[in-house]
């Protein structure tokens, strides 16, 4: 994509009759951007929530829900987008969802988890927030279901 500007020639003064604008044309980076991981993160009094993210899936009690929040700025974003590829390198699946968008990653199996990360709730319209609580009970079902396979006698 170019940005076009526009510029006087140097050569004409203004009044004269060639003196129209001149286009110059400035290249702009508005490729893919890498998306910054748990490492670039600056850890402040966030240093649990990052402690724990950094461990996930493996942490003590239940790895879902969990939520983060803070005002703009804060970082959790951030937090959310870093979480999709260590995710995916497991085979996992991601659901990236927020005001915008929706975008998902499939699992290895069908069987694999699924990741749900849902960014900007305050902002999510009727439909998003429809999704977002549809993916919050699939979860809690899963949950629950992952618990009672693990108590069953093998």
């Amino acid at each position: 994509m170019m940005l076009f500007q526009s510029a006087t020639r140097p050569d004409e003064g203004a009044g004269s009759p060639s003196s129209g604008p001149l286009m110059r044309q400035i290249p702009l980076d508005l490729g893919p951007s890498d998306v910054l991981g748990l490492d670039e993160f600056i850890e402040g009094r966030n240093a649990e929530a990052l402690s724990w993210l950094r461990a996930w899936p493996e942490v003590e009690g239940p790895r879902s829900p969990a939520y983060f929040w803070g005002g703009q700025g804060a970082g959790k974003t951030h937090l959310l987008r870093a979480m999709i590829e260590p995710t995916l390198a497991r085979g996992w699946g991601v659901i990236w969802l927020n005001a915008h968008t929706c975008q998902m990653w499939d699992a290895v199996t069908p069987a694999t988890p699924t990741l749900a990360l849902i960014d900007e709730c305050e902002a999510l319209d009727a439909h998003h927030q429809h999704l977002a609580f549809n993916l919050f009970i699939e979860s809690a079902s899963s949950q629950a279901a992952q618990a009672a396979r693990a108590q069953v006698p093998q």
